[in-house]
């Protein structure tokens, strides 16, 4: 799932995705969205690395910026979704039946 960090005033929007696992660890997405007359320019990069994984439209100079952007708000992004992770696991708990101390108690142990 993919959530809304920030606008800039030129329009680009910054998202982030789930936190996701793999053998390396764990990493978030983080996109780059710029609204221009033939579509959009985009940028994908993960957290913790910062490694560019897709880019169209945009200068290296820019990506630089945007890298350290998400370097510098990466910890921020990373409560943000770790918090929506658990929302979203306590929606889909309760809305399958589970009461909210059983929830809660399942939460803590």
């Amino acid at each position: 799932m993919k959530y809304t960090y920030v606008e800039f005033a030129d329009g680009t929007l910054v998202t982030f995705n789930d936190i996701r696992k793999d053998k390396n660890g764990e990493h978030i997405d983080v996109y780059f969205e710029r609204p221009v007359d033939t579509g959009f320019d985009y940028l994908q990069i993960s957290l913790p690395d910062l490694d560019t994984a897709s880019f169209d439209g945009y200068s290296e100079a820019e990506i630089e910026d945007l890298k350290d952007f998400a370097a510098d708000n990466a910890a921020l992004i990373w409560e943000m979704a770790r918090e929506a992770s658990y929302l979203r696991t306590k929606r889909e708990l309760l809305n399958s039946g589970i009461s909210i101390l059983e929830y809660e108690f399942l939460a803590f142990v």
